[in-house]
């Protein structure tokens, strides 16, 4: 596992992916001048951790297109993961969600000594592009290797702090998403008709299927309606005594009210995905499916 992140110049009107200046590692490496070299060490098979991460692929996608399957491999196979989107998590999996994070305030909630955004070099990197690393102060050293450093600990802390209640598949999954809207909002949205249809064409073979597969299961009545019932009966019995909870669920639980009541049993995507049970996370993927054809499709005509 290692963290990284880029010092780039600043984003601009029409240039949010601008030119990165230097890349930096968890291991206290920085790299100035062509990065190619040091990306394709990067991505060759372990667990990537950034912070807006997002925003540090899409450099490598735009400015070094010889990396761009690598990215796109290291995302579907789950290796890449934010921590942003890791405490983001915990903190829904726990009820207490918060507005918004950064890199410095996960360093002081997690005890991370040494981060100081203020009065940091952060917005002056532009003027060392191209440039050698004689050419950096150590002030502009420290402040990019920091970054890299505190992510990979933020993040083992928070893996830490929150266990099993949220799996590293769904923190991966949340972050391939991110990097999705991530290049939809730096490109704009796009399409071809042909594309479309077959997307289309293979989501709705996937919602055939995963529906019935759901009826015969009994999470979908003849009918068509969903047995909510008969759902959080299954997430019950996959998880035992730590099954997770509705928001209203966790409110009951806090003031000590009867929150083992069914109707408080937590049915979310996450829940259905992190229950370990086959029957449960085949309809976490019908519902997503379901979402392509029901509303992503419609974006995209």
């Amino acid at each position: 596992m290692i963290g990284f992140d880029f010092e780039s110049c600043l984003i601009q009107p029409g240039l949010m992916a601008p030119p990165p200046v230097c890349m930096t590692d968890s291991d206290g490496r920085i790299y100035v001048g062509d990065l190619s070299s040091a990306i394709g060490s990067l991505l060759t098979d372990r667990m990537i951790v950034g912070v807006n991460v997002s925003y540090d692929m899409a450099l490598i996608l735009q400015h070094y297109p010889e990396h761009r399957q690598a990215v796109f491999t290291a995302y579907s196979e789950g290796r890449v993961v934010d921590a942003l989107i890791a405490e983001r998590l915990g903190e829904i999996a726990t009820g207490k969600p918060s507005q918004f994070h950064g890199l410095e305030s996960l360093c002081t909630r997690y005890h991370v000594q040494g981060m100081q955004k203020a009065d940091s070099p952060r917005l002056d990197y532009a003027r060392l592009l191209g440039r050698p690393i004689e050419d950096y102060t150590e002030a502009e050293k420290h402040y990019a290797i920091f970054d890299a450093v505190a992510t990979l600990k933020v993040y083992q802390r928070i893996r830490s702090k929150y266990g099993n209640l949220v799996k590293t598949a769904a923190i991966a999954s949340e972050t391939r998403h991110a990097l999705w809207l991530h290049l939809c909002a730096a490109r704009g949205l796009r399409s071809r008709i042909d594309n479309v249809e077959a997307l289309r064409a293979d989501a709705e073979k996937h919602v055939a299927a995963l529906r019935l597969e759901a009826v015969k299961n009994g999470f979908i009545r003849d009918n068509g309606v969903k047995d909510t019932k008969a759902i959080k009966t299954a997430v019950r019995a996959a998880y035992g005594d730590g099954y997770p909870l509705t928001k209203k669920g966790n409110e009951v639980r806090k003031a000590d009210g009867d929150w083992k009541e069914l109707k408080y049993v937590g049915t979310d995507k996450v829940a259905l995905q992190d229950s370990g049970d086959p029957e449960l996370m085949a309809f976490a993927k019908y519902g997503e499916w379901a979402a392509v054809v029901n509303k992503d499709l419609e974006m995209l005509e």
